[in-house]
Parts: C-alpha cells; sequence; structure tokens
C-alpha cells in the first residue's frame, strides 16, 4: 500500500496534511516501534500495530494487552502515554485498544470519558465482559455481559450503563448502550431516552409461551424525525413456535417484531 515517486507539486498540496512526517508514508516498521516501545511499558504483555501506509489515508492501530490487575491511575496514566507516543511519531489520530484479559476491552475513541466509563464498569460486580467501545461483542458501543437470561434484567443492566456514562458526563447519547447474556443469544440495547421497554415486554409475554432461541431488543431511528420505534427480533427453534410466536406479534401493534427460523 506505500506509494513512493509523487510529484514536488503533490508534496507541496499535502504539506499542511503532513506536516509532522513530510510526504512521506510512514512503514509498517515505524509502527512497530512504537508497539514495541508500549509492549515494554508496565503492566504490558503485548502490543501490536497495523499500519496503513497510503499517503492520502496514513493511519495507525494499536491493540495492546494490558494486565487486568492495573490500576485505574496506571491505566489511564498508559493510555495518555501510548497517545502520546503515536502522536509523536508522526500519527494525529491514532487508534488504540486496550484488552484487560479476554472480555474486557477499550479504546482511545471518545478520549479520557470512554476510559472513565469502563473503569466504572469493570469494578462492578456481576459483569462477564465489559466493553467500552474496544473489541468485545456483546452488543453495543458500550456494553456488558451478564448471567441472567432475564429481558427485564438485560434491561435494567442496560439502563444501568446509561446512569454511568451520564455521572461520568461527556459520552455521545447515539450510541448504543447494551447488555447481553454471554454468547449473545439474548441482548437489550438502550440509548438515553430510548429505552426499549415496550419491546421487553412483548419477549417476556411471548417467551411465557414460546422457548426462545435468540432475542434482541431495541430502539430504530425513524427516517421522518418521529420518536425511535421499539423493536423485537426472535428466532425460535421450529416452524410451529414461529407461527405461535408471529400470531402474539399480530396481536399488538406498539412493537415492530420480527420471529425467525433457526437455520438448520
Amino acid at each position: 500500500m506505500q506509494r513512493v515517486g509523487r510529484a514536488t507539486a503533490g508534496c507541496l498540496a499535502l504539506a499542511a496534511v503532513f506536516a509532522v512526517t513530510g510526504c512521506s508514508a510512514h512503514t509498517a516498521g515505524d509502527g512497530q516501534k512504537v508497539a514495541d516501545w508500549v509492549a515494554a511499558e508496565a503492566h504490558v504483555s503485548a502490543a501490536t500495530s497495523l499500519v496503513d501506509t497510503d499517503l492520502y489515508n496514513q493511519s495507525i492501530t494499536l491493540t495492546v494487552a494490558v494486565d487486568p490487575a492495573i490500576t485505574d491511575e496506571d491505566l489511564s496514566q498508559l493510555a495518555v502515554q501510548t497517545d502520546h507516543r503515536a502522536e509523536d511519531a508522526g500519527w494525529s489520530n491514532p487508534h488504540i485498544t486496550y484488552t484487560l484479559g479476554a472480555n474486557h476491552s477499550v479504546s482511545n475513541v471518545g478520549g479520557p470519558t470512554t476510559l472513565a466509563v469502563f473503569d466504572q464498569l469493570r469494578h462492578t460486580d456481576g459483569y462477564l465482559a465489559v466493553n467500552a467501545r474496544g473489541t468485545v461483542d456483546c452488543g453495543g458501543s458500550f456494553c456488558v455481559s451478564v448471567v441472567s437470561t432475564d429481558p427485564a434484567a438485560l434491561l435494567a443492566a442496560a439502563n444501568q450503563l446509561i446512569g454511568v456514562a451520564a455521572r461520568v458526563g461527556g459520552v455521545q447519547t447515539n450510541l448504543f448502550f447494551a447488555a447481553s447474556t454471554e454468547g449473545g443469544r439474548f441482548v437489550v440495547r438502550a440509548q438515553p431516552g430510548a429505552t426499549p421497554d415496550a419491546a421487553v415486554a412483548l419477549w417476556q409475554s411471548i417467551a411465557a409461551t414460546v422457548p426462545l432461541a435468540r432475542a434482541d431488543a431495541y430502539e430504530a431511528e425513524t427516517s421522518d424525525g418521529s420518536p425511535p420505534a421499539p423493536q423485537l427480533d426472535l428466532i425460535v427453534a421450529s416452524a410451529d413456535q414461529q407461527a405461535t410466536a408471529e400470531r402474539l406479534v399480530a396481536a399488538q401493534t406498539a412493537v415492530e417484531a420480527r420471529v425467525y427460523l433457526a437455520a438448520g
């Protein structure tokens, strides 16, 4: 992806954009130097880099494995130092993700606010996984995994995330705050002012009659500017279960719900 031999005029046109590094693209080796520096820091067990060397889209993505026992203060200091190291190497907007064990992840997207939310969540009992704009897939930009499969408990957990974000302040409100079961079979996704209470109530009603293989409750933005519409996606194991669930869906109008048959 690295390009060479650009005309001088091209360099002059790009001088304002690449003020730090001139008109030369970064290399994978440049990114590895940053990763090697991070890997040598306290509490870090490994660090990898991915560099896009295209002159018009130079970027670096760092993934840093951190000791889960790291203190909040030390994690914050590591994040600041890593940001500065990547910026000093010439990347103005590095993307950096920190993994603390297999199920806890936070990135530098959103800055210190994101990290502050993560710190509060990772010290909360009962969460099997915690993600704050990181790489753990638990249903949302900010999300947790819990043991309970009760949709009301999942909704409560999602609302708790919104509460944490509100107390910290400065978090984008158009992001999904989600709670899921381990493995993601059941998920509730909420946004401030748009929690899927009606979808969860319908889910509970259907689950009392039909066993569900998967369920996802959320609210979706509308194209006409009206309030978000509650949504419910269900997966069942048999055609008979699908027919029963669809009859229950058809008996109400508050939620846009879909019932799918599990593959295989």
